[in-house]
């Protein structure tokens, strides 16, 4: 089904409802505006391009970033989350293949070797993901755009009130949990 298709659906319905035309136009204007991007996909200029392979290579991203930065102030290597996500992974792996194997060293080994691979993985291709996000944003934001227009985005604001209703639902479900306990 087309987009079209849709549009025509639901103006019928609505006129068919008591609606005018005109209101069920702006209707449907406003319920997909929220979500919609507020610029066409632009192609990123050199310097922008340029940019980014700069903001790649920090180790850090700018700690304390202001709406005046560019989106780029966000980007960093994936290096310090992947070394970080290994020896986060890699300890308590090597402290499991220890309990596992009646505390034989192959055994911490082979669960360093795990927890940390897999650790490191996660804090690689996580960064990474977060970057290319913020790169393909860049896309949709004006040249030039600064963090206070990346936040103004609807995307980014969707994306943050999807995030801060899980996080309303998981702690309404720990406080009903412990007060059926008791």
């Amino acid at each position: 089904m087309n987009k079209d298709a849709i549009v025509r659906g639901f103006i019928k319905a609505a006129v068919e409802a008591g609606f005018s035309e005109k209101q069920a136009r702006d209707t449907m204007n406003i319920a997909h505006q929220q979500l919609m991007a507020q610029n066409d996909k632009r192609q990123l200029s050199p310097a922008e391009l340029q940019q980014i392979e700069q903001a790649k290579g920090k180790l850090l991203p700018k700690l304390f970033a202001s709406y005046k930065d560019p989106v780029t102030a966000k980007m960093f290597s994936p290096a310090l989350p992947t070394g970080l996500g290994a020896l986060l992974g890699g300890v308590p792996g090597a402290l499991a293949g220890s309990a596992l194997t009646d505390g034989s060293g192959m055994g911490m080994g082979l669960g360093a070797l795990l927890g940390g691979g897999l650790g490191g993985a996660l804090g690689y291709f996580n960064q990474k993901a977060n970057n290319e996000d913020l790169e393909e944003q860049m896309t949709r934001l004006p040249a030039g755009a600064t963090l206070r227009d990346y936040y103004a985005d609807p995307l980014y604001q969707h994306q943050q009130s999807v995030a801060r209703e899980a996080g309303d639902r998981a702690m309404t479900n720990i406080l009903l949990s412990k007060a059926l306990r008791g």
